[in-house]
């Protein structure tokens, strides 16, 4: 078995982070042992106590670094012009691009948040952080969103991160069941997700803009 070598912190970290990714995914968090995760990351198990003081700071730790990416894959999009097609099209690619290569995190995620209540506020406060992001983004170009609003956090939570989380799952087992390929069924979803989505987002703007000018 491996130990860590001095320097190698970073290395071991990544190599613990994947083994528990893998571990979690297929034996659900209770059911994962520390000793597995160990084998698989070529690591003394005390090493992962070490990084990570407890199972349960390991898992945290993994939704950290989801949500940390996935913030900075939002901040690489240009809002230019956030209402155009083409915009919504760069979205859509780089959301389902992000999540198709992080199943085994979704899984996790998924799993958790159906267990109790603390995942799942957990997984609503990092979903916020992303959508102040990209309202500050907007701010930055003049473009004022209320996204401590009910209204934007439902919207954008219920009907856009949550569906992609579902979907990325679920879209093998669809294709089978709909006797189609994946590659029909994803530019469906982005269809339907467009039709959903048409519209709304210069809605919100103008009324927000409207509100801003009543109050001004």
């Amino acid at each position: 078995m491996l130990v860590s070598q001095p320097g190698d912190s970073g290395e071991s970290k990544k190599r613990i982070l994947d083994a528990a990714k893998a571990e979690f995914s297929h034996k659900g968090f209770e059911g994962a042992r520390v000793d597995k995760i160990a084998d698989k990351a070529g690591v003394n198990k005390a090493l992962i106590y070490y990084y990570f003081k407890s199972k349960d700071r390991l898992l945290q730790e993994i939704i950290s670094e989801f949500f940390d990416e996935l913030l900075q894959q939002m901040s690489y999009l240009p809002v230019n012009d956030c209402c155009s097609e083409e915009y919504r099209q760069q979205a859509f690619e780089r959301l389902y691009l992000f999540m198709n290569q992080r199943k085994a995190v979704i899984r996790i995620i998924l799993a958790e948040m159906a267990k109790g209540a603390a995942m799942a506020d957990r997984i609503i406060t990092e979903s916020e952080a992303v959508l102040a992001l990209f309202a500050k983004k907007l701010e930055e170009k003049g473009i004022l969103l209320d996204n401590r609003s009910i209204h934007f956090k439902l919207r954008n939570i219920f009907f856009g991160i949550t569906p992609m989380l579902m979907f990325t799952i679920l879209k093998e087992p669809m294709a089978r069941h709909v006797h189609a390929s994946q590659e029909t069924v994803v530019r469906e979803f982005k269809n339907i997700g467009e039709q959903i989505n048409q519209g709304w987002l210069e809605q919100l703007i103008d009324t927000t803009g409207q509100d801003s000018a009543s109050h001004s």
